[in-house]
């Protein structure tokens, strides 16, 4: 069974989402014949640069938010998070763009291919973005420094000779935004988006319920499917 994962590595609700993901995962019990992909989607393409603001302010300046609208949504990811171990300090969280963090993380699949480590919750793609959201939510990074994006990929077993490669190879950069745009040209407006087997699609922050529930679907469904 194959599971393609849409996210951006500057959105909270896709953090949560893989966690709950690779939760479901670790517990179902075919999954070693389940790869899952993950993609790269941009919120905002047309940043390349650090935004020098917080977060809070950037709700209020760049999605009209008022103040205590903006202010509960923060409450409101911190407390989602505290519930799966995460914690977000959003307050000093760095606005980077993920672009070149995406770059490692297409290097990634193919690390993952080659050592065998692409199915089930603990591949290098999934530490990998694990990594790179941990790293930008709970430790306020800048996760467009090659220096953190390397820092990630050698903590989770890609070797920094591979991430400085991805970082540099301008074929690299080309994968990234062609699946950015395959994505648009499918229709996906928001994430997460997962779409499970090329069949059922979710849309938004997932609970690991419902991801459980669609894993147990797209399993059966590709079981009859198989069987016809």
């Amino acid at each position: 069974m194959q599971i393609e994962m849409w996210g951006d590595f500057t959105c909270p609700w896709s953090y949560l989402t893989l966690r709950h993901l690779r939760r479901v995962l670790a517990d179902f019990p075919h999954r070693d014949e389940v790869e899952v992909t993950m993609r790269p989607f941009f919120l905002d393409p047309a940043q390349e640069e650090v935004t020098d603001m917080p977060w809070v302010q950037s709700l209020i300046e760049n999605e009209d938010m008022q103040p205590a609208e903006a202010l509960a949504l923060r409450d409101r990811i911190m407390a989602l998070g505290r519930a799966e171990g995460i914690r977000f300090d959003l307050d000093s969280m760095i606005l980077a763009p993920g672009t070149a963090a995406f770059r490692v993380l297409v290097q990634s699949h193919i690390a993952a291919w080659e050592a065998g480590e692409n199915t089930g919750s603990d591949t290098l793609v999934l530490k990998f973005a694990d990594a790179i959201f941990r790293t930008r939510f709970e430790m306020g990074s800048n996760i467009a420094d090659p220096e953190v994006i390397i820092g990630c990929a050698q903590d989770i077993g890609i070797s920094p000779q591979d991430a400085v490669f991805a970082l540099s190879d301008p074929a690299t950069a080309d994968d990234v935004w062609s699946q950015y745009q395959l994505a648009m040209h499918m229709g996906i407006d928001s994430v997460p988006t997962l779409l499970f087997d090329n069949t059922f699609v979710l849309q938004g922050m997932q609970t690991t319920t419902a991801l459980r529930h669609a894993c147990d679907t797209a399993w059966k469904h590709a079981r009859s499917r198989k069987e016809q």
